[in-house]
């Protein structure tokens, strides 16, 4: 079954107007990194548009489900969070809709 193995964040972002094409680009830019720097753990993200309001996005982030990953994840979302805060400052908002680390997976 797809999704075995893997633990999921969501984020919905909203953008300031007029950054969406350098916000699309950044987040391209930090995947690479964090896929350079966590091998181990994280797995990549999908970034989706909202289709009717332009600056609205949603980030599906992916990670390993293996041992040691809820030591590393607080770890890998404190630095996701000093990146996004040392380039946007207040240009992006930035809320979690689902944390693996404040949800428990239910395998079904």
């Amino acid at each position: 079954m797809c999704g075995r193995g893997i633990l999921f964040n969501v984020n919905e972002n909203i953008v300031k107007c007029g950054l969406e094409s350098s916000y699309i680009r950044f987040v391209r830019d930090l995947n690479r990194y964090l896929l350079a720097k966590y091998p181990n753990f994280y797995l990549g993200l999908q970034l989706y548009r909202d289709r009717s309001i332009p600056n609205v996005f949603h980030v599906i982030a992916a990670y390993r489900d293996v041992p040691g990953i809820y030591a590393v994840a607080p770890i890998i979302s404190k630095r996701i969070g000093d990146i996004y805060e040392s380039v946007w400052g207040n240009s992006v908002q930035r809320t979690s809709i689902v944390s693996f680390l404040n949800s428990k997976k239910i395998n079904l």
